[in-house]
Order: structure tokens, then C-alpha cells, then sequence
């Protein structure tokens, strides 16, 4: 063994080391020993790439100190001969995240870690099926140590991977498989009542269980947290569905069970949940296959009778995918307590999926009283935009929400809403939304006249608010006030630095790009000493900005609850970023303050030319890379307010890459 390494482990300060791992983050392999009691950490191994992602593969081990890596262990150091030398302490396997095949030695490395099986505490493997195949044979030993099982495979195809039989890990506190099976009837789970978190995704025909043998281990499992069932197909298929109508077992009661994930088809859901019981549920997210027809009983009474699923909020959103949320706020979309999806690409057919899965869900959904209907996008593609769909499926869908007083419509539904609302008298309509009181909504209140006027002859008059109608107030701007006082600062400034030449952002939909829509003042990011102009994206996007001006008032945005960030950088594509709230989430619905709000457009600019990196494109002086412009370079200026819910950023660099004379 060579003598630097030797020297190096007797360098580390504080007590012996208490185990070792092995660990791939960009790099085939390497070791790491450190000390849990101090965090020192001590690096040697097998290097086979220079980019070494450290500030990722050190955090992992928390550590204070990097002691060095021993110059006698380059390319090509056999790594079995660096473990054959180890203390007899426990062992992390960690082999994920990286970017080319593994190499013959580091894989002969991995399999003689896995047959040290009485020492390891933690494995992770994400491998090609080949490779983990032949993992998964020598792991046929009891694991008496291990706590941590992770194992992914690299593909999505059917590969018949499952773990041996003979695998036994008593210990075992969190178990993840992605695309590998358990064996036969889930024994495995009869052995590992210690188990925390139970994750089993992309789970393929080969890999299909039914829920009672699960069930049956389940009653075992006092301290599971996290239940994760994922299948990748719509399994089982209509024909076999009669085998989950059978006896089933009686109810087992999950003390501890906090979040519980499933994806796969109704009918398969609505057996497990029907034998289940988890009185501290936190979370239930679910993702459903598209299918003709949904009945969700058990689902609903499952709802109904967990405590931390009474939610007053409820947001029905369409685009890619039909989405049910629940929570305490509207402006929260993700990691809310309930949330309910379906594989469903048309609009007509998410309506349709929507309603009847309201329908069945009633009960649980009586109490909601604001309900928010919403489109991940900011114009319904012009394929939607025909009238077509029937206005009785809406109908259906809003006699759900039997106790909402409030309707939140955006601007993309906001006429094919209108529409289904003015045909058949249907604001006469005593079952149709009972308790409603106002309608807000984010384009001219016009639209819904008709069924104003029903609701008032129908003696259940109901206020409408439009946030269009409370920006034009707010604003007393136009469009040419905007440009021209956006010219006046920008000649302001180009002393410091090129500003970034942005066409003006237009809706791709021609009625909106013709259609007047009144602008807010333009949003500019002064310093306290109300002389300095703009900050730099990074600074912004990952600290407090301490030196903003007016950093806790709220943000001059208009009314409208959620906005996008437009980009159109020289040289590459329109750009657009996902939906930003613009409300925080007290129950008053605040807006977000300025420092929040500058916040959020940093953040949307970074992720931009993050994504950018990967394009080879863009003008030769504008392109963005490590040897052109980088994020580091960017002044957020401020933003600007190019069309209704879009605000375009103004970018300036902080060096010139165009003379002030040419580039004015």
C-alpha cells in the first residue's frame, strides 16, 4: 500500500474513524473515510475526471477539513487493493449520478464492496441493467448492518430485475427500488419492521403485486413515515381488474405514516386505501392513468375521515396534465397536502376527468370555499380555443363545490368559462355553486353579465372583481409612456456596462397582441442611498437584498395573482419561465413584497441562462458559456411590464461588450 495514503490516514485529527464509504458524484469512484464525531474527511481513491463536482460529493459527508488526495492514487490505481486495506469498519456504497459507463475496475471495485456484506451500512447503485443484474445476484446474504438500500435502473424498459430471495436486511430503515422488484409475495417486508420510508417506482408488469400480500406486511411496519407505490403502466388492465374486487383484509392502521405517494390506476388505489388507516397523514399526492370512467368511494371516505385533508382551498388546474390541489393557500402549488393528478392531454377530456372526480370526492370537497380555476400556461393553445367543448361539463364540475363562496377564474379560462355559465339559464340553477359571493377574475368583468344578471333574478346576487379593471386604475400608464420613460434609464447607465438588447415580448395569440392592455410603470431595483441602480442576479437570488430600496413594501405588480418572467436574449429563442405567485401565503393573500418579487425575476434570469448552457447558439458577443457571458456578469436593472401577467426583465453586464457609442 502506498505510503502517502498510509501517512494521510494518520494525519486526521480527532478520535479513529468510524466508517468508510465509496462514492461516484461525477467520478466513477472513490473512497471516503470520516469521522462522525468531528467531521474530518479524508479523500483517496481512484480519479478519472476532472470535473469533480466537491462542493456536491464533500456536503454529503458534512465535512470541516479536506486533508488532501494522495498524488500515488491516480488513474488506474486498483481501488480493491484500497479496501482489502480498510479497518474492518462499516461501509457506504454510493455509485449514482454519473455521466459515462462505468469502467471494468470500478465496477469489480462495487462488487467486492457488496460481498462484504456483514459490513454495509448504506448502498446506493444506479446502474444499466447489465451491471446491476449482476449487483443483484451478490446480494443473496443477510445484510445484518445495512440501514439504506437505494437501487435504480438506467432504463425504463421491462428489464425483470428483483432482488434475491435470499436477501435479508433486519435493520433496514429506508428502502428505495427504482424499476427492480421484490421478490416473490414482498417477503423481503416481513423481515424489515424497522423500515422509515418504503419507495417502490417504475414498477413494470414483471414487477406487479397485488395489494394484499402488501397489506398483509404492511400491519408489521409501526414506523413507516413515507409510502411510495409507483407503477410506469396502466397495470392491471380492465380485463384483470376483477381480482382486486375480492375479500379483503381487515383495515391495518399506520401510526406513523406521514406522506403517502401513489401512482397507477383508480381501481388498484381504491383497494389499497380501503385497508388502510393513517391517522397522521400529512400528505397523500396521487397520479392517475387516464381512463374512461372514475369511482373513488373509498378514496372519499379515505379524505374525508383524515383530519389534515379538511382544506378551505381547492385549485383545478388544466395544461398539460389535470390537476385537483388542496391546501390552506392558493399560491402554494407544490407540497401540498393533497394533491390529485391525471395523465390527460386534451382539454376537453381534463374537464371531463376533473368533473367526475369532484363528483366522486363531494364529500371531502364540501367544505372548500374558495376554488381557483387555472391553466399552466398564459393563453389556452389555439386548438382549445374553438368553443367546442360542452359548457354542461363545467356545470358538472362546479356542482362539486357545494360550500365555495369565492371563484378564482384566470385570464386563459376566463371565456370558455363565461361561455359555459350563459347557456341554459344555468345561473338559475339552485344547485350551481349554492354559496357563491363573488367571482374574481383577471380579464373584463363583461364577460359574465348574463349570469350576473341570473344570479340577481335568481335572488343569490354575487359580486365580480376584475384585477384587469384594478391595474388599469393603479397604472395610469400606456404603452407609450412605458417605452419612453424605459429609454430615458437605460441612457442613464450604459456608462457601467453593455445593457442587454432585448426585443419587446409579444403573445403569440393575435387577439391578445392586438387587444389594449393598460401597463404598469416599470419596476426599477434602487439601492437605500436612492443613487445606485440595480443588483447583480446572483447576489439576489441567493441572499437578502439588505441594501434594496423598499425591500419589505409590497411589490407594484397590479393584481394579478401569478405572472411570468419573458426573456428574449440576443441571439436565442423566446424564453419564457414557469408560473410565479405573486401573493404570499397569510390567509389575507398579500402581495410579495419588492425584495421577494426581484427575487423571484433573479431567479427565473439564472435558470434561463442556466439552460442556456447546454445550447450551443446565440450571437457570437451575446452567447452565454464559461468563456463568454456567465451569470456573474448580469445587473438586474429591473423589469417591465410588456403584456398582461408578463414582465420582461431589464439586463445590463457589469463590462462592455459593445462600445456605448455602437450599441446606442
Amino acid at each position: 500500500m502506498n505510503e502517502d495514503l498510509l501517512d494521510l490516514q494518520y494525519k486526521q485529527s480527532g478520535p479513529t474513524p468510524t466508517a468508510f464509504s465509496i462514492r461516484a458524484t461525477r467520478v466513477p469512484m472513490k473512497f471516503t473515510t470520516f469521522n462522525t464525531l468531528n467531521d474530518d474527511i479524508l479523500l483517496f481513491g481512484v480519479f478519472r475526471y476532472y470535473r469533480l463536482d466537491e462542493e456536491n460529493a464533500w456536503n454529503m459527508a458534512s465535512p470541516r477539513t479536506l486533508l488532501g488526495i494522495p498524488p500515488g492514487y491516480a488513474n488506474g490505481t486498483p481501488s480493491v487493493d484500497v479496501l482489502d486495506h480498510l479497518p474492518p469498519l462499516p461501509l457506504f456504497i454510493d455509485y449514482r449520478d454519473t455521466t459515462t459507463a462505468i469502467c471494468r475496475q470500478d465496477e469489480s471495485a462495487i462488487h467486492h464492496a457488496l460481498l462484504l456484506w456483514d459490513r454495509l451500512r448504506r448502498i446506493d447503485l444506479h446502474f444499466s441493467p447489465s451491471i446491476m443484474h449482476k449487483s443483484l445476484m451478490l446480494m443473496d446474504e443477510p445484510f445484518q448492518m445495512l440501514e439504506h438500500l437505494s437501487l435504480s435502473s438506467t432504463t425504463k424498459e421491462d428489464t425483470s430485475l428483483v432482488l434475491p430471495k435470499t436477501f435479508l436486511a433486519p435493520n433496514l430503515r429506508r428502502l428505495t427500488l427504482h424499476g427492480i422488484s421484490l421478490p416473490n409475495r414482498l417477503r423481503l417486508l416481513s423481515s424489515t419492521v424497522s423500515l422509515v420510508t418504503l419507495v417502490l417506482t417504475n414498477i413494470r408488469a414483471s414487477g406487479y403485486f397485488l395489494p394484499r400480500p402488501l397489506i398483509a406486511h404492511l400491519w408489521s411496519l409501526h414506523q413507516l413515515e413515507e409510502l411510495t407505490i409507483e407503477f410506469s403502466i396502466p397495470i392491471p388492465r380492465p380485463s384483470a381488474e376483477r381480482e382486486l374486487l375480492g375479500k379483503r383484509l381487515t383495515p391495518v392502521t399506520l401510526p406513523n405514516l406521514k406522506h403517502l405517494r401513489f401512482q397507477g390506476v383508480s381501481v388498484y388505489l381504491e383497494c389499497l386505501v380501503a385497508q388502510i388507516r393513517a391517522p397522521l397523514l400529512e400528505r397523500l399526492d396521487i397520479m392517475l392513468f387516464n381512463q374512461l370512467a372514475f369511482v373513488l368511494p373509498h378514496l372519499s371516505h379515505f379524505i374525508n375521515t383524515t383530519e389534515a385533508f379538511k382544506l378551505p382551498i381547492a385549485t383545478v388546474s388544466f395544461g398539460d396534465e389535470v390537476s385537483i390541489i388542496t391546501d390552506h393557500d392558493i399560491t402554494q402549488q407544490h407540497g401540498a397536502p393533497f394533491a390529485l393528478h391525471v395523465m390527460c392531454k386534451e382539454l376537453d377530456w381534463q374537464i371531463d376527468c376533473a368533473a367526475q372526480i369532484c363528483c366522486a370526492l363531494m364529500t371531502p370537497l364540501s367544505g372548500v370555499q374558495e376554488l381557483r380555476l387555472d391553466f399552466d400556461g398564459a393563453t389556452v393553445p389555439t386548438r382549445w380555443q374553438n368553443g367546442e367543448i360542452d359548457g354542461t361539463t363545467w356545470h358538472e364540475l362546479l356542482r362539486s363545490f357545494i360550500g365555495v363562496n369565492m371563484l378564482r377564474i384566470c385570464a386563459a379560462l376566463s371565456e370558455e368559462v363565461s361561455r359555459a355559465l350563459q347557456v341554459n339559464e344555468v345561473g338559475l340553477d339552485p344547485g350551481l355553486l349554492p354559496g357563491l359571493q363573488e367571482i374574481v377574475i383577471e380579464t373584463a368583468d363583461s364577460l359574465f353579465g348574463s349570469f350576473i344578471h341570473a344570479r340577481q333574478v335568481a335572488g343569490r346576487p354575487l359580486a365580480v372583481r376584475s384585477t384587469l379593471s384594478n391595474a388599469m386604475e393603479g397604472s395610469g400608464s400606456n404603452t407609450t409612456e412605458v417605452t419612453e420613460y424605459t429609454a430615458r434609464l437605460l441612457s442613464t447607465i450604459e456608462h457601467r456596462g453593455t445593457v442587454v438588447s432585448q426585443r419587446k415580448w409579444r403573445p403569440q395569440n393575435e387577439a391578445l397582441n392586438h387587444s389594449p392592455v393598460p401597463l404598469m410603470m416599470p419596476i426599477h431595483f434602487v439601492h437605500n442611498d436612492r443613487v445606485n441602480l440595480g443588483l447583480p442576479i446572483v447576489l439576489v437570488a441567493t441572499h437578502r437584498c439588505m441594501t434594496l430600496l423598499d425591500a419589505g413594501n409590497p411589490a407594484p405588480v397590479g393584481d394579478c395573482s401569478t405572472i411570468f418572467i419573458r426573456i428574449n436574449w440576443p441571439g436565442y429563442g423566446e424564453w419564457s419561465s414557469q408560473k410565479i405567485m405573486t401573493r404570499d401565503q397569510t390567509p389575507a393573500h398579500n402581495t410579495i413584497t419588492v425584495e421577494k418579487f426581484a427575487k423571484h425575476v433573479a431567479s427565473a434570469v439564472c435558470r434561463f441562462m442556466d439552460e442556456q448552457l447546454r445550447v450551443y447558439g446565440g450571437e457570437a458577443l451575446w452567447r452565454i458559456w464559461p468563456g463568454g457571458i456567465t451569470k456573474d456578469h448580469v445587473i438586474l436593472i429591473g423589469v417591465v411590464h410588456v403584456s398582461q401577467g408578463s414582465w420582461q426583465p431589464i439586463l445590463q453586464l457589469n463590462r462592455h461588450i459593445i462600445p456605448p457609442s455602437l450599441g446606442s
